[in-house]
């Protein structure tokens, strides 16, 4: 049986219990599970959404107290080295000299990588890097056939049942691709500027009720997948996409929109990917595209803003990519909504610019996880 620490209980913490729930073929985690947070508000609280205790600070004490075989670590990425320095280092140094073995790493942040963490260990240790699939199931459709998980093992090599278990855990999200940490890192990119139409879609609605249109972000949301299948034919079909009629003008923009923002993140991953094939690239990107629109068709804006809340850590790499959206799209995507809206064609350039801010965006989003990493 396994046995599970998850250092930083937030939204990853949490999200992993169906995982965990996978591969101890029970749904109850009580006596197997233990999970520390870094304050004390709604401690009480916390442990009861997640099914088993939470303490304080405290990791030290949980890990020597039930040496666990698979520690869960979803700690804030600007104390994760510290957490690896001074309490995972310390505790992997007693284990090998207690001869207890050595619990497998699960890392939840893009940085530091996995090869850092498993040199801090020893190098002797089983760490991998994992970018979730985060949007596992939205209204009650199940979006796994179009998740896609992202993970990097450090150098160290793996046991073949060690991968096996972990595989069977991510198999809960997505379909699962074992690639490098720059790959990783580039395809991570990809999905950020994805997630940005949840901004795009909202400027888009704002236009329209400014412009007396009753247009709904669920219809425009709507439009964006329709406008995906018409890219993406071998996509897995989720749901569909039947909504109210929207002006002929809007529903070409948008269709135009989604080729070129598409287009832009996929020449970044093509450009930028190392081991990655061509064809998976692709693909990935594509899964990673629809998996972030679907939510706009169905959910309701409040929703949204919180799905990006949960996903959007301080200082992180979504975090950068919005700020990206608003210091040089919001604007300009605006007008032109406006000016198709007054059924005027958009501007001649309009789509080739689209297609280099959403390049743009995934650089952004790229500079900052090797920020995170502390490369340049």
């Amino acid at each position: 049986m396994e046995k599970f620490v998850v250092i930083g209980t937030g939204f990853i913490g949490g999200y992993m219990v169906k995982g965990m729930q996978k591969i101890s073929k029970t749904n109850n985690l009580k006596d197997i599970a233990f999970g520390i947070k870094g304050h004390f508000k709604d401690v009480e609280k916390r442990s009861a959404e997640l099914g088993f205790d939470v303490s304080v600070n405290n990791s030290t004490e949980i890990l020597e107290r039930e040496n666990p075989t698979i520690i869960i670590f979803s700690p804030p990425p600007e104390i994760a080295p510290d957490i690896v320095e001074n309490i995972l280092k310390p505790y992997y140094k007693k284990c090998k000299e207690s001869n207890i073995a050595l619990p497998d790493l699960y890392s939840f942040i893009p940085s530091p990588s996995s090869d850092w963490i498993c040199e801090k260990l020893g190098g002797d240790v089983n760490v991998v890097k994992i970018l979730p699939n985060i949007i596992d199931n939205v209204c009650g459709y199940d979006l796994s056939p179009i998740g896609i998980n992202y993970i990097s093992y450090a150098y160290h090599q793996w046991p073949e049942n060690r991968k096996k278990i972990l595989l069977e855990c991510m198999s809960a999200y997505g379909y699962t691709v074992e690639t490098n940490d720059k790959d990783s890192l580039v395809l991570l990119s990809g999905k950020i500027t994805s997630h940005i139409c949840y901004e795009i879609s909202f400027a888009i609605n704002e236009v329209c009720n400014n412009l007396g249109y009753n247009i709904s972000i669920n219809t425009i949301g709507s439009a964006m997948r329709k406008s995906q299948y018409d890219i993406f034919k071998n996509l897995p079909k989720i749901g569909d996409f039947e909504s109210e009629k929207i002006p002929d003008t809007l529903a070409k923009f948008i269709n135009s929109f989604m080729n070129s923002w598409f287009n832009g993140l996929n020449k970044f991953t093509m450009k930028n990917k190392d081991m990655v094939t061509g064809t998976d690239a692709k693909y990935i990107d594509m899964c990673s595209f629809a998996l972030n629109v679907f939510p706009i068709q169905y959910e309701t804006k409040l929703k949204l803003i919180q799905d990006t809340k949960n996903a959007a850590t301080k200082g992180g790499i979504l975090e950068r990519g919005i700020e990206y959206f608003y210091e040089n799209i919001e604007l300009k995507l605006k007008k032109e909504v406006a000016t198709i809206l007054s059924d005027k064609e958009p501007s001649f350039d309009f789509f080739i610019w689209v297609e280099n801010m959403s390049y743009n965006t995934s650089v952004e989003a790229y500079k900052r996880s090797l920020l995170l990493q502390g490369k340049k």
